[in-house]
């Protein structure tokens, strides 16, 4: 590395103090992202009864290396106070419990000096008059409001009574000499507040020695600009501290104005550049300008520069036109843009004139420029006084990242600052998300408050009754919790890794009626980072706000009960509507049926709605609503209770059914059920059913169901014949019966209660039937046979039509009833009686098609001559015989034997015959009623 001078154990305690600088500067930039000074944010403080003491949180730039000859003192650092001492619109010092921020420091080893105030917060002008400064002044550059406190950007410069010549400071490297530095408030300016100041902070420096001789070995110095000995700018001490934010010089904003600071480089012990003592030769230094956190400002300096060819100089200070200023000047090395140092990456944000453009220039706006100062050994050594000799590489002073060594650290001159929109990344705002603004509640003993943040962070709660806080250190809030502090301590609220966090707050009393504001801050708890808290949360504009926090209002009063419109009953409507009013702005309505809620209405100003939802089944219901405000407050019911019975209509399908005839004549047709209507009267309508499309039965309304042949088109003739069959008929959609008491079956009426539970739709059906009729003949003594000519059969019915059987109709469709017969036979034969099967034995109705061959017992008596009463069942063939004889065929004794007590005239040849058939005929039957049964199952 070529260093021969400067043991590191020389100046251990330099190095300390040089890395706590360098860690509070760094630690300075976490991530957050707030301007310098909000926008608008109320920094005043109302008093109180004791004030926080101010604290150094970090020494930016601090020229430590004085010469006991110039003494020259800078600085730059951050102090954090109390919020209010200084506005930061204005610039202005304020008092705060009647007192002002002092800054002092160690004048001379025996006595301390006050410092006093210039404001370069007005603008182009504060910061020129600053740039004119050359005596004991301080200034803020940014007021970065955090919290409770403030974060003041302070530069200062002023001088020192050192000792000049003293031996202990003719050393390598400097004497490390104690001095401290005195913040505190006073009511009075001078020096009468320093003994007693709030806070001392001990940042020794390194005296120089600072007489010109061969004996001196303290090494190469960079001398400082003071009064206006290097005819900088504004000719005066333009160099430290310098405040880019409004344009200097004729500059634009962000531009360090050409001829503001100079590099002048001397060596006490110095002969002549041929001869004289070792390491009291320096021609040649680097330099390159730097971020606070240490890395370099690669849009300026993407690398240090080495600048050679200076003319060496064992003055006190370089004639003018030999510094490096930045400005051509002459043959002396300059700070301005050069291909030389081009060539090296000093880029063109430099001006040939040496004007240097900051902006885009990143970091958080405070620069620095760094020099390191090397010496070597003249042509001829003529003494060893122990002036080092030194000598840098690029590598020696910054890491392969751009940031700097410690070397780089440890052994670097500031002979310059400047300020550019400088700031502190202060937290980001959190959120308080519950309650909500605007929201109610009447939660008076437990406030829950709950939003985000970013975790790992503290927050701060306050708490004020009204509608806004424009001031979150007004003494008058309340403090619900206190995070802004360091460290996280015993009921801290701290956001949770998930970036949620939550309090409950419970009063000492309970919160009376009202609207209260509630707002929060984080503080930043990241060790070595100051603990910045954040700007307040729920800003009421977020550009410029006036007002932060969320208002929520204190209800604890239930509101009256609501009004009920009660609906007309019944009803088919099973999502009907029920409205009402006295409704309370922003309150819900809650409709309730049998006390158990249902359903929130709609509500528009004092009117409330609410539709049905889901649909009410049949029955009666109670209804009643209660509003509940914003803040949960329920109101009594509304009364009296409205009833509702809902009695809704049930679909219902009628159809005709056409039974079948038992034992049927296969040739006679079958009337279509088409022929007839089914019937739907409510006793004031008569309606039709269908068994397709349904009809809606009102509940609670008794219906008579019934028939009526169709009348477009005529019916068919043989429907005449046709009578209903028994009562009505009903069953639900599943083909159940339907409940007892719903059905009258013989009356035909219906009747549906309206809280009755019914399968849809119910199915009605009427049924109608006809008879078959039939005419056979039998000769006394003879054959029973189809009629042939001349035997006839006639029958006659009150309200039905009549039958006529004979050769061209021996079957016929017969209305059921009771018929007066009339039968007749051919000429020559007299009847003698009328008979019928007896359709009562299966098993002579069995054989009804087949009449002609029945036993003789199967046959009953209806008539004793040609006329007679008859009745034609429903639904069944009818086989009717007429009985007719000769004179000749009349016996003269009574014959009986089961045939009924006819006389009959027959040989007894023809008896016998008779009789055997009649046998024969019997079981011929029984087998055919057995074989039947058998199939059947029975």
């Amino acid at each position: 590395m070529g260093m021969q001078l400067r043991p590191i154990q020389q100046h251990r305690a330099r190095r300390v103090l040089r890395r706590w600088t360098s860690g509070l500067i760094a630690a300075a930039l976490v991530a957050g992202g707030v301007i310098a000074m909000q926008a608008g944010l109320p920094v005043e403080r109302a008093e109180a009864a004791e004030l926080d003491a101010p604290q150094l949180y970090k020494m930016q730039g601090f020229y430590d290396r004085i010469d006991d000859d110039v003494d020259e003192l800078r600085a730059d650092l951050v102090l954090k106070v109390p919020t209010g001492f200084v506005n930061p619109e204005t610039g202005a010092l304020q008092s705060v419990d009647g007192k002002q921020l002092r800054i002092g420091y160690d004048y001379s080893p025996s006595s301390v000096r006050n410092m006093n105030y210039r404001n370069t917060l007005v603008g182009a002008a504060g910061a020129t008059a600053w740039a004119n400064n050359r005596d004991e002044y301080f200034t803020i550059h940014s007021v970065i409001h955090s919290g409770k406190n403030d974060f003041l950007v302070i530069s200062i410069e002023g001088d020192m009574d050192i000792p000049n010549r003293v031996d202990a400071n003719n050393s390598v490297g400097g004497n490390k000499t104690p001095m401290n530095w005195y913040f505190s408030y006073s009511a009075t300016g001078g020096t009468g507040w320093i003994s007693s100041a709030l806070t001392v902070e001990s940042i020794p420096y390194y005296a120089y020695y600072g007489g010109m001789t061969a004996s001196v070995k303290t090494g190469p110095q960079i001398k400082l600009q003071w009064d206006g000995i290097y005819s900088l700018w504004s000719g005066d001490q333009a160099n430290w501290g310098q405040v880019l934010d409004f344009g200097l010089n004729g500059h634009a904003p962000g531009v360090f104005p050409t001829n503001s600071f100079a590099v002048d480089m001397v060596n006490h012990a110095m002969g002549t550049a041929t001869r004289g003592p070792a390491g009291s030769v320096s021609d040649s230094y680097w330099y390159a300008w730097v971020h606070e956190d240490n890395t370099i400002v690669d849009t300026i300096t993407p690398s240090p520069i080495h600048v050679t060819g200076y003319p060496p100089s064992k003055s006190r200070n370089t004639a003018t036109n030999r510094v490096s200023k930045n400005m051509v000047q002459g043959t002396a090395p300059t700070l301005a843009w050069t291909l030389d140092q081009a060539a090296q990456g000093l880029t063109d944000r430099v001006s040939p004139q040496g004007a240097i453009d900051f902006n885009g220039a990143g970091g958080n706006g405070y620069y620095r420029l760094l020099v390191w100062p090397e010496s070597r050994n003249p042509e001829t050594v003529t003494v060893d006084n122990g002036s080092p000799v030194i000598s840098y590489t690029a590598a020696d002073l910054f890491d392969a990242s751009g940031s700097l060594t410690q070397l780089g650290i440890d052994q670097s001159w500031i002979p310059a600052s400047a300020y550019y929109g400088y700031h502190i990344d202060l937290p980001e705002a959190p959120e308080i998300t519950v309650p909500a603004h605007g929201s109610h509640t009447n939660a008076n003993t437990a406030v829950e408050l709950s939003g985000t943040g970013t975790p790992g962070k503290t927050i701060t709660l306050k708490l004020a009754q009204g509608r806004t806080i424009t001031n979150t250190n007004d003494p008058s809030l309340t403090t619900i919790v206190d995070g802004d502090h360091e460290g996280v301590h015993a009921g801290d609220v701290v956001v949770q890794p998930d970036g949620t966090w939550n309090y409950t707050y419970r009063p000492s009393a309970p919160l009376t009626d009202g609207e209260y504001t509630v707002v929060a801050l984080q503080t930043d708890q990241t060790p070595g980072n100051y603990h910045l808290t954040s700007p307040p949360s729920n800003p009421n504009d977020p550009a410029d706000p006036t007002s932060w926090g969320v208002t929520f209002t204190m209800d604890t009063v239930a509101p009256a009960a609501p009004t009920m419109l009660c609906l007309a009953s019944p009803t088919e409507d099973t999502t009907p509507t029920i409205s009402g009013g006295n409704a309370e702005a922003n309150a819900t309505v809650h409709v309730s049926e049998a006390e158990e809620r249902m359903g929130e209405g709609i509500v528009t100003g004092a009117n409330w709605s609410y539709t049905v939802d889901p649909a009410l089944k049949n029955g009666t219901y109670s209804f009643t609503a209660t509003q509940v405000d914003r803040a949960g407050n329920e109101s009594p019911r509304s009364a009296p209770a409205c009833e509702l019975r809902v009695a809704v209509p049930v679909d219902a399908l009628g159809q005709k059914v056409v039974a079948e005839i038992a034992n049927p004549v296969p040739e006679l047709p079958s009337a279509d059920a088409a022929n007839w209507e089914v019937t739907l009267s409510d006793g004031t309508e008569t309606v039709t059913m269908s068994p397709d499309e349904p009809r809606k039965l009102k509940r609670d309304t008794t219906y008579t169901i019934g028939e009526r042949l169709r009348t477009e088109p005529a019916p068919e003739t043989i429907a005449s014949q046709y009578t209903q069959l028994g009562g009505l008929a009903c069953v639900d959609a599943k083909g159940e019966d339907l409940p007892t008491g719903v059905l009258n079956p013989e009356a035909q009426t219906l009747n549906i209660a309206s809280d009755l539970e019914i399968a849809e739709p119910i199915s009605c059906s009427v049924t109608n039937q006809s008879a078959h009729v039939s005419l056979l003949t039998q000769r006394l003594g003879g054959q029973t046979s189809q009629p042939a000519e001349g035997w006839a059969l006639s029958g006659s019915s009150a309200g039905a039509a009549d039958i006529s059987l004979g050769t061209d109709t021996p079957q016929s469709l017969a209305s059921p009833g009771s018929y007066q017969l009339q039968a007749t036979a051919p000429t020559g034969l007299s009847v003698v009686g009328v008979q019928a099967l007896d359709l009562a034995r299966p098993e002579c109705a069995f054989d009804a098609g087949e009449a002609a061959g029945v036993p003789s017992e199967c046959w009953v008596d209806v008539a004793k001559d040609a006329s007679g009463e008859a009745a034609i069942p429903q639904g069944k063939h009818s086989v009717f015989r007429i009985v007719a004889a000769a004179p000749a065929d009349i016996p003269p004794l009574p014959l009986t034997g089961g045939l009924g007590t006819w006389v009959f005239t027959a040989g007894s040849a023809a008896a016998l015959a008779f009789a055997a058939a009649t046998m024969l005929r019997r079981r011929i039957l029984a087998n055919r009623i057995a074989t039947s049964r058998l199939e059947s199952g029975q």
